[in-house]
């Protein structure tokens, strides 16, 4: 599991994509977005990216919230595998 706390905006995105890259690679689904606060556009494009490049089989925890709200206001809701705790997200993993 990848751990992800703070703001995702254009200071650390590239980091942040970096660090899904290679969990993807090591074979790591799960991506815990519970101590998020802020997520600019380059985050998201940066989750895309990381998602994308997973087949699509990066799941996300995400806590209600600011992260939550943006997801749905953008639709990524609909593209990411959602999960509310790492319970849930780990059970099917």
């Amino acid at each position: 599991m990848v751990v992800v706390e703070g703001e995702i905006d254009l200071a650390t995105a590239p980091a942040v994509e970096k660090a899904l890259r290679k969990a993807a690679a090591d074979g790591i689904s799960v991506v815990d977005l519970t101590g998020v606060t802020f997520i600019d556009s380059t985050g998201l494009r940066a989750l895309l990216t990381a998602h994308s490049n997973a087949g699509g089989s990066l799941k996300m925890i995400v806590a209600e919230g600011p992260v939550t709200k943006l997801f749905e206001i953008t639709g990524v809701n609909q593209v990411f595998d959602l999960a509310a705790t790492r319970d849930e997200a780990t059970a099917a993993t």
